[in-house]
């Protein structure tokens, strides 16, 4: 190897975007230098950062959803989360999936009050498909719904108990 090759390697390691096309540089420039102005942590990034600096930013559609791309691929890469795709993250920036959901969840709402939640086995179906309409109504998409995976999720600190919560949930 060369002092020169090592130099790369390295100058690649201290910037995650050396490694991206020309195209997608000016994004990720543009992402750090938004979260730098404002004081807020370029990686791991929260989802409502992430919103914030695409949102105040703006861009075409399909801008946005690549500034959103690129800041997904430069925390996977890592094996960070990526923040652009919580079900906030898109509520907050895709007008019509926003608009979609908000019609869907007026007749789900209406709808609900007359699936039975008595008896045997109405009853228990009812309240499965009481919870499949509410989980389709915030956001979840069916193969999320079909397919769950066991996994953990914590709760926060009560003043209950001095530490936090850890449950085994389907998610």
């Amino acid at each position: 190897m060369t002092g020169e090759h090592l130099c790369d390697t390295a100058a690649a390691a201290m910037d995650p975007a050396e490694e991206l096309p020309a195209r997608d540089r000016h994004p990720w420039a543009l992402f750090i230098d938004w979260c730098t102005a404002f004081g807020y942590e370029v990686l791991p990034a929260d989802p409502l950062t992430a919103a914030k600096a695409v949102r105040v930013n703006p861009a075409a559609v399909a801008a946005q959803r690549r500034r959103l791309t690129v800041i997904n691929i430069l925390h996977t890469r890592p094996g960070l989360p990526p923040p652009g795709r919580s079900a906030f993250v898109r509520h907050l920036l895709d007008a019509a999936r926003r608009d979609r959901l908000t019609q869907i969840a007026d007749i789900v709402a209406s709808r609900i009050p007359g699936i039975p939640i008595t008896a045997w086995p109405q009853g228990l179906f009812g309240r499965r498909e009481r919870l499949l309409l509410v989980l389709a109504t915030a956001g979840l998409g069916f193969v999320q719904i079909r397919r769950p995976r066991r996994g953990t999720s914590s709760a926060p600190t009560t003043r209950c108990t001095s530490a936090p919560v850890t449950a085994t949930v389907w998610s």
